[in-house]
């Protein structure tokens, strides 16, 4: 296939960066690492100094060449000052958060300095968001979290981000392109729809006492940040006996079941989108649940980490997550 001047010129520099920056979740910049270059200001300043220089010379006046040969000194300087505020810094993968299709997924982005050498007036760009002034002076490390759109299901990988500073003068934009290889689960967009009887399913006949129903009072625990403020036992901390959550059981069949085949969509994103619809509402609902996609069966369990298991096989379906790297 015949690619473009310009994609094929980019494909030609990813590969380069490929090779020179490589994927790592901790990452030191260093002199193989860093490219340095005139800022929009640094090609007006020299293009001021380059003018003084021909005014010197033509009018061969001393103090307009000394103030042009001032202005190009502290441009070098610059360069060095500028090289030496990006050299050194260490950029770290933080944690990610997961996210739905056409949400967003928050990223966090660690930068790191060595001994007592202070990085100032960082900017990390990242899929056209951009962190703002970020300095590493004070604290051994600084945490910057950026918020990245995630439009598709699946394995969400973002590209290399762009850390890069015009410290100290403007003159000079030191940058580094870095794949700090962090990924997000982007689960289905939810999508209501109905569920139709599954024969083959394998309901229980009985009824389980489940923990946070809303039937019957159970126990008196702790308070716990989280915990709803209808449940808290006011009367007891009025008393002076601490603040404590009141818990509720209920009873529902033993296990329900998510199958494929009770979905009646033909399109497969909507059936991913329909089954994680119901994933989010038979968790809300306490109830408890077994997903059964083609390839994967997780049994019924309740809470929030059977609902995140469940979303994640849903998000990977007809991914291979091993070759992506998505870790478990």
């Amino acid at each position: 296939m015949n690619l473009s001047p310009a994609k094929f010129a980019r494909k030609r520099w990813l590969k380069w960066l490929d090779r020179r920056i490589k994927p790592s979740r901790e990452i030191r910049l260093d002199q193989s690492k860093i490219f340095i270059f005139p800022s929009r200001y640094g090609f007006f300043y020299l293009l001021t100094a380059l003018m003084l220089f021909i005014g010197g010379i033509n009018y061969e006046n001393s103090l307009i060449l000394n103030l042009c040969f001032l202005l190009v000194s502290l441009f070098i300087i610059s360069i060095l000052h500028t090289f030496r505020n990006l050299s050194g810094l260490v950029i770290k993968a933080g944690n990610s958060e997961d996210s739905f299709a056409g949400g967003q997924s928050l990223f966090d982005v660690i930068l790191k300095r060595e001994g007592e050498k202070a990085h100032q007036a960082l900017n990390i760009i990242w899929h056209d968001n951009e962190s703002g002034a970020k300095d590493v002076s004070d604290q051994f490390e600084t945490k910057t979290r950026l918020i990245l759109d995630t439009p598709t299901r699946g394995l969400f990988k973002p590209n290399r981000l762009k850390i890069q500073s015009t410290f100290p003068l403007g003159l000079i934009r030191a940058w580094s392109w870095v794949d700090i290889d962090m990924n997000s689960v982007v689960y289905p967009k939810p999508l209501q729809g109905e569920l139709m009887q599954d024969d083959e399913a394998d309901h229980g006949d009985g009824q389980r006492k489940v923990s946070r129903g809303q039937d019957d009072f159970d126990q008196l625990r702790r308070y716990q940040v989280g915990d709803s403020l209808k449940n808290i036992a006011w009367k007891h901390y009025a008393r002076g006996q601490g603040l404590h959550t009141k818990v509720f059981t209920g009873y529902q069949s033993e296990s329900e079941w998510l199958s494929w085949d009770s979905v009646s969509a033909r399109n497969i994103e909507d059936k991913l989108s329909i089954l994680c619809y119901w994933v989010l509402k038979f968790t809300e609902d306490n109830k408890l649940f077994g997903l059964s996609i083609p390839g994967t069966t997780i049994e019924p369990a309740v809470g929030k980490a059977h609902e995140k298991k469940c979303l994640k096989a849903l998000a990977l379906y007809g991914i291979d997550s091993s070759a992506s790297g998505v870790k478990a």
